[in-house]
């Protein structure tokens, strides 16, 4: 499993929360860190203080820099307060805790404090240590408004533009934006994404360039950030690597963590600079301490596969856990994958539970996590049986594939076949399966050759014709690295299925190709060999419990059945062996 390196989830909750596509952070510090209307810092030995926990901060003593902010908010420092209640948010230097947060935004902004007043509207915006409240999101962001509050205006200005709590007007949004643009980094930052993107005004590449620049002279790490995208994807602009680079690189100086994810990908790939796995980890490690949550995502995945760190499917649930804790639907939906597929956690699959989290990640709109959900309640696997619910969740899910499907996504082409074929949310229909899975395997889809394979097995009346297709269509597969016609395949050359001649051996090759990939069925076949012999390999009693001990993980109860039983024979046989000795 392995994420996309950016995925639709953009610092929505945790340390930044979604405007458009775009990043907005929680305290973010701006070119003049105490905003209008901003309870005073109070001494020039606290600005200092406060600065030289931003440098502890970023040096990623967590610890002491909390303990200085801590001992700042106490004496009534509202910058260091805002700054803490991030860290609150995030989970970084302490134990998440958002309902502390938002208790420090709550008393800062009742005494008066607008840039707590905007803050606290976020947290009631997107239900962050508290009841989620669009109404009072909305009263707050005007109140900091009323009180000149420019990143409050930047706010109420997104609300307006996508309609959230107040009638939809794009007009107003812009012209916010616009009031305060020129001395507010956020809303520069947010006119730049509407550019970018076209939302609420004309898509203009080069005003997006200029508003992203005016929000870095404005000193928005947010700003660099995206402006470093900018250059990484050029964007408008001349790809240039080596830029982006540099500007990820001096978003991530103090503390941003989105961009100090983007640096790590720049390490792992070599661009704009050298390779470097191990700073690719070292900054992804860094940007998950400080909260964000691709990072706990993409950490999780590398858990999953040991990829550059130990193998730790337990430690990777606790990533995907944190990645969560505000309702990405992604880490979720890979949790229940964790939970539910190959060895599980601890060699144990937990169904209940993986029920749970695709039922958190469906009710965010996952497709994959909606198909899981109706399959769970097709098959009674971790929720009791419901034909009902089993038949709403398959059609949200194929809807939703449909979309992207039609937009040409190769992996929603295989699962919207996989509907028509199966009838799942749709009427079946197998010849608009089949008609899918051409087009999904036209973009080399790992899977759908397989599907098709045994589409084509089950047309009625027979005809060799289809069957050659077939056949062709698991060779295909198989030689592509799909496990399951890898499989399929080797159990034809077991058994001499027709369009195949019996071959042992060559049955032998594709039930280990599977079985290498943790395909159970054919590890059992696999332990069969390897206990009696068959196919030209030597018998070997620890290779056959091995290959038993996989098979043992299928979701297939005869199977799992079937290789408990050899697993118990082959224990008598080595502990008769054993006492003969």
């Amino acid at each position: 499993m392995k994420p996309a390196r950016q995925s639709g989830f953009v610092r929505g909750c945790l340390i930044v929360f979604t405007l458009l596509a775009g990043t907005i952070m929680i305290g973010q510090a701006s070119a003049n860190p105490v905003a209008s209307n901003t309870i005073p810092v109070g001494h020039t030995s606290d600005a200092k203080t406060f600065e030289q926990s931003e440098q502890i901060y970023a040096s990623g003593n967590y610890e002491q820099a909390v303990t200085i902010l801590q001992d700042l908010a106490s004496t009534g420092n509202a910058q260091a307060a805002d700054r803490l209640a991030m860290i609150y948010v995030n989970g970084a230097g302490v134990p998440a805790d958002p309902q502390k947060a938002f208790q420090l935004l709550n008393e800062f902004a009742t005494k008066g404090d607008s840039p707590a007043m905007a803050r606290l509207g976020r947290m009631y915006q997107y239900g962050i240590g508290v009841e989620p409240d669009i109404s009072k999101a909305v009263e707050l962001y005007r109140k900091s408004v009323d009180n000149g509050n420019k990143e409050g205006t930047a706010f109420l200005a997104v609300m307006y533009r996508d309609g959230i709590g107040v009638p939809k007007d794009t007009k107003k949004a812009i012209s916010l934006l616009e009031s305060v643009a020129t001395g507010g980094d956020t809303a520069s930052l947010i006119l730049g994404d509407c550019y970018k993107r076209g939302c609420g005004v004309t898509k203009d590449l080069n005003k997006a360039l200029q508003f992203y620049e005016q929000a870095v002279k404005l000193g928005s790490d947010d700003a660099r950030d995206a402006l470093g995208k900018v250059y990484r994807d050029g964007v408008g602009v001349k790809q240039d690597n080596q830029k982006a680079f540099e500007l990820f690189k001096q978003a991530c100086h103090k503390w941003n963590a989105g961009a100090a994810f983007d640096l790590a990908y720049m390490y792992r790939d070599g661009l704009g600079t050298f390779k470097s796995q191990t700073l690719f980890l070292k900054m992804l490690q860094r940007s998950a301490d400080q909260g964000y949550p691709e990072a706990d995502h993409a950490l999780g995945h590398l858990y999953v596969d040991g990829e550059g760190v130990p193998k730790d499917r337990r430690k990777a649930l606790d990533l995907f856990e944190r990645a969560n804790r505000f309702g990405w639907a992604g880490p979720a939906n890979d949790a229940g994958n964790l939970l539910a597929y190959h060895e599980g956690i601890d060699g144990k699959r937990d169904y209940n539970e993986a029920f749970k989290w695709y039922l958190k990640a469906a009710e965010h709109d996952s497709a994959n996590a909606q198909r899981e959900v109706a399959e769970a309640y097709r098959t009674g696997r971790g929720v009791s049986p419901d034909a009902k619910e089993s038949t709403r969740w398959a059609a949200k899910s194929t809807s939703q594939y449909l979309k992207e499907a039609l937009a040409g996504d190769a992996d929603s082409q295989y699962w919207v076949a996989r509907a028509y074929e199966r009838g799942l949310g749709v009427p079946t229909d197998k010849l608009e399966a089949r008609r899918w899975y051409e087009k999904a395997i036209a973009q080399g889809h790992p899977h759908a050759c397989n599907q098709l394979a045994g589409l084509l097995f089950s047309l009625r009346p027979v005809s060799k014709k289809n069957y050659d297709v077939a056949v062709a269509m698991l060779r295909r597969g198989a030689q592509n690295g799909c496990p399951f016609a890898q499989y399929n395949l080797a159990r034809r050359y077991d058994l001499g299925s027709p369009g195949t001649r019996k071959s042992s051996f060559r049955a032998l090759y594709w039930y280990r190709k599977a079985a290498d990939q943790g395909n159970e069925p054919a590890s059992f076949y696999l332990a069969l060999d390897f206990k009696y012999g068959y196919g030209g390999v030597a018998k070997n009693i620890e290779r056959a419990t091995h290959y038993f001990e996989i098979a043992k993980r299928d979701t297939n109860p005869a199977t799992v059945d079937a290789a408990t039983k050899e697993l118990e024979y082959l224990k008598r046989e080595l502990e008769h062996h054993d006492g003969n000795k």
